[in-house]
This record gives C-alpha cells, structure tokens and sequence, in this order.
C-alpha cells in the first residue's frame, strides 16, 4: 500500500536514502536550535525584523549550522512558490507578505553575517522537509493509535507525501 495503514512510505525512504547520498561535508559545529522559525521567536516592539529571543529549545543539539538555515527555508514562504513548495505548507504563509525578503535574500544575508558557504543550503532545505515529514507521519501514527488527545492532528498524515515531494524538488535544485 505504501501508507501508515502498513508503515511503509517508500517516497520518504526515497529521499532519506538520496540525502544520505549527497550529504554535503559538516563545515561547522555549533548549538542548532532543531526548528528554527519565524514564530519561535520574538521581534522587537518596535525594530521591525530585530529578533530579540529565540524560544523553544526542546530540540537543540551540536551539529550543522546550516540545519538550522534549511529549517527556516522550509517553512519560510514566498508569493511565488510553485504548486509543489506551497502544498508542502505547515503554517500561514505570513513571510508571503510584502516587506519579508525572500529565501535567496535569507541566504545571503546568512552568508554575509556568518562567512558560511551556503553551496549547499538546496541540501539543508530539503532536509528540512525531510524532517518536517518524519516528524508528521510520527504524529499521524501515533494519532492513529489514540496516543495523541486533542484535535488537529488529522491532517498530519495529509501533509507527508507534499513535505516529502517539496524534498524531493528542492534537492534536485541542488544537484
């Protein structure tokens, strides 16, 4: 069936098995934040775009800076992402609006303040759709088997296959 009624999702094994393929060196090693986004963060009163403190360290780690890079991505969105990055959406498409700067104006202004070569940062993006994925299905098994209380995780299954195919294309950007 390939689905959560048989556990087996071979489009995101798919892209778990091309990342493992095209890992791109660790350059760096750092604190990383593990889900790095606008709304774990809070802006200043009155600086518009002055982040003044990150929240939600729960998934923190040692590892690659640039997970983090790829994670904002992933949820970062745009007025002009294509039918396959917009139906990989986990939450309002706030950044859409006018006066956010686009992902590639998020890149270099990463690279500019960090000195990081973000050659690679198709990887990390994808990588965070990979994640975002896995954590989905995660919540939709575990819904299913009445382990989740509360509503809203019906549409966790719904969002894996279009998290796995937003992967998918933005890896292939990078090749």
């Amino acid at each position: 069936m390939g689905g959560l009624e048989d556990g087996e999702l071979p489009a995101l094994d798919e892209l778990r098995d091309e990342l493992v393929r095209t890992l791109p060196p660790q350059r760096a090693a750092t604190i990383v934040h593990g889900d790095y986004r606008l709304d774990n963060t809070i802006l200043h009163p009155t600086v518009p775009g002055r982040i003044v403190a990150v929240l939600d360290w729960e998934m923190s780690t040692l590892g690659d800076p640039l997970t983090d890079l790829g994670t904002l991505l992933a949820y970062w969105s745009e007025s002009r992402d294509d039918d396959v990055i917009a139906a990989a959406r986990v939450m309002a498409p706030v950044t859409a609006a006018e006066g956010f700067p686009s992902r590639s104006e998020i890149v270099e202004r990463y690279a500019a303040r960090t000195g990081f070569d973000v050659a690679d940062v198709e990887w990390y993006h994808a990588f965070a759709f990979f994640k975002l994925a896995v954590v989905c299905q995660g919540i939709a098994a575990r819904a299913a088997g009445g382990a989740m209380l509360g509503s809203g995780f019906d549409d966790a299954q719904r969002i894996v296959a279009p998290l796995v195919a937003a992967g998918d294309k933005v890896l292939a950007i990078g090749r």
